[in-house]
């Protein structure tokens, strides 16, 4: 069955390729300012960092924007996307493997079309999906998305970002090398917003003493590690599935035993697991609260700009810092 499905989808995404204005919608490139050079990316993290490289001399677009990596169905107009882009940026990891099917059905013959940008990070720098300090010590994922040896959620840590930004760099400047210098300067400028709200963050959270918290699926460790926090644990391993009783039971011990202040929680999820674990924790840890922290796979199109990604990490250090004590 899942053979007949692909087929199908393959037919259909090539057909619209070959068959222009099959497309609900009008060529997005057209009208997008900036250069020549077409760059796609796969979600709202690579548009901010590469939007702030690019600036002006390039043009830049996300392939999602309001559904992130982890629901995202390929569609005949993600084909026709990708069919006119000279570089398409995406995170890797096993985070959004998707694109490998909208670049073969896009008919776009470049050989090095698709970068996966965190791949580029050193792998002493990633951490291991599975190990003996992964929440529920198995290896993590999504239905429908293995996310392999590595934690994809490289880039909630500012540290990483940084590295993620100087790879954007390198590709864009071989892709059009008379940029060159304008490239280095936007990269270089951004990475130091990238440091300053690293060196902020770290200030905010100075005087916390109890550094642990929950969060809602695992997503968080980059971050935690950039800002000397620890997630002890996740409540799903899949996001907006109902929480499992033996993991609750596990959950509502490590809340006790560590007095654990928040539980994290992203906007695009149903925060019912949460919810949960909050009530059956009671009066033990009266001041358990839920907060949202945004792994910002999501972004609303019309907020989409370099900035997007400092504001809502800051956002997110601003919550936690309000609630750890």
């Amino acid at each position: 069955r899942k053979a007949t499905l692909g087929v199908a989808l393959t037919a259909l995404l090539t057909g619209a390729v070959l068959l222009p204005g099959c497309s609900r919608h009008a060529n997005p490139w057209k009208e997008l300012p900036g250069g020549s050079t077409r760059v796609l990316v796969s979600f709202p993290p690579l548009y901010c960092f590469t939007k702030a490289v690019a600036d002006d001399k390039a043009k830049v677009l996300s392939l999602l924007t309001t559904v992130g990596p982890h629901d995202h169905k390929p569609t005949a107009d993600d084909a026709l996307v990708a069919r006119e882009a000279d570089l398409f940026l995406v995170n890797g990891l096993s985070l959004d493997d998707f694109v490998t099917r909208v670049a073969n059905n896009s008919g776009n013959r470049s050989k090095d079309l698709i970068q996966k940008i965190a791949e580029a990070i050193p792998a002493d720098k990633l951490i291991k999906t599975a190990d003996e300090h992964s929440p529920h010590g198995e290896k993590g994922g999504h239905e429908g998305h293995d996310h392999g040896e590595f934690d994809p959620h490289v880039w909630l840590g500012p540290d990483m970002a940084v590295l993620m930004v100087n790879r954007i760099r390198d590709l864009l400047v071989a892709q059009s090398p008379t940029h060159k210098k304008d490239y280095e300067a936007n990269a270089a400028a951004y990475t130091r917003k990238l440091q300053q709200l690293q060196t902020d963050g770290l200030e905010a959270l100075k005087g916390v003493k109890n550094r642990k918290f929950i969060t809602n699926h695992h997503s968080f460790r980059y971050f935690a590690r950039a800002f000397n926090l620890e997630v002890l644990d996740s409540i799903q391993m899949q996001p907006g599935v109902p929480v499992e009783g033996l993991q609750l039971a596990k959950l509502v011990e490590l809340c006790k035993k560590h007095q654990v202040r928040v539980i994290g929680v992203e906007p695009q999820y149903p925060k019912a697991g949460a919810e949960t674990l909050q009530r059956s924790v009671g009066k033990e840890v009266p001041d358990l609260t839920i907060v949202e922290l945004d792994p910002i796979e999501t972004a609303p199109p019309d907020r989409l700009t370099p900035d997007y990604y400092l504001e809502r990490i800051k956002a997110n250090i601003d919550n936690l810092a309000k609630h750890l004590k």
